[in-house]
Parts: C-alpha cells; sequence; structure tokens
C-alpha cells in the first residue's frame, strides 16, 4: 500500500493498492505522511497520481504508469471555456492523452492570478510543471 496526498488538500489523504489496483481517500488525522509521499487526485472516473516508485519519479493513470524519464515529454494545452488536454509522448509516438475540464478556469481571466495559482489548482498543470522541469516531487 502507498500512501498519498491528496491534491490540494491538506485534510485527505490517498491510500493505493497496486494488486489489485484501488485507490481510496481517507480523512488526514495527522500529517504524518513523509514529504516524498506524492499526489492524487481524481478526475472523472479515474484515479491519476504521480510518486516516487522504486527510486523512480512514476505517472500514474489508472492502471497505466509512466517513469517520468528523458524519453518522454509531458504536454498540456488549453482549449476554448476551460476545456485542456494533459498528454504523454515519446518522439513520433502518444502514449498517453487526458481531456478534462479546468475547474477553475474563470480564475485565469482575473488580474493577479498567475500561473502558479493554476499550479496550485490544477493537478495535470502540476504534474507537466514537474515533468518538464525533470525535478522531484
Amino acid at each position: 500500500m502507498i500512501e498519498l496526498k491528496y491534491f490540494p488538500s491538506n485534510f485527505f489523504k490517498v491510500q493505493m493498492t497496486e494488486q489489485p489496483l484501488a485507490f481510496r481517500r481517507l480523512l488526514l488525522l495527522s500529517n504524518n505522511l513523509p514529504m516524498k509521499a506524492g499526489w492524487a487526485d481524481k478526475s472523472g472516473d479515474t484515479w491519476f497520481a504521480m510518486y516516487e516508485h522504486n527510486g523512480v519519479l512514476t505517472f500514474r493513470a489508472g492502471e497505466w504508469t509512466c517513469p517520468i524519464n528523458a524519453d518522454a515529454v509531458c504536454s498540456l494545452v488549453d482549449g476554448p471555456a476551460g476545456a485542456a488536454v494533459f498528454s504523454v509522448s515519446t518522439p513520433g509516438q502518444p502514449l498517453f492523452e487526458h481531456r478534462y475540464m479546468f475547474a477553475k478556469w474563470k480564475k485565469l481571466a482575473q488580474p493577479g492570478y498567475a500561473q502558479d495559482g493554476r499550479l496550485a489548482d490544477d493537478f495535470f498543470a502540476w504534474v507537466a510543471d514537474i515533468w518538464n522541469a525533470k525535478g522531484p516531487v
């Protein structure tokens, strides 16, 4: 079992078991999760997570996993009315795509709401930022 923080909440955690794959959101009674615990979020009916697995920073979308490495690149493309497409690919080959609505899209039009604000609100923008920086969680 892997315990992850629930993005972007300070009040919930997510327990993930790998065999069989299951996610469970629980109330975080104490902040005893390690700083490198990773994060999870649910979009539509699918759970998404980014965490360290066997020493490798890993992105998970339901059953599908991908190490964040030099071969795979991540992109986030915004569309009209808050629609966004998060994708992972290798040169010439798409690997994964997720279309979603950024719930706080109206904030983007407000003066003073910078990209940093979106990184705090949008799990996929946060993952894309870390993925493209190839930095630690």
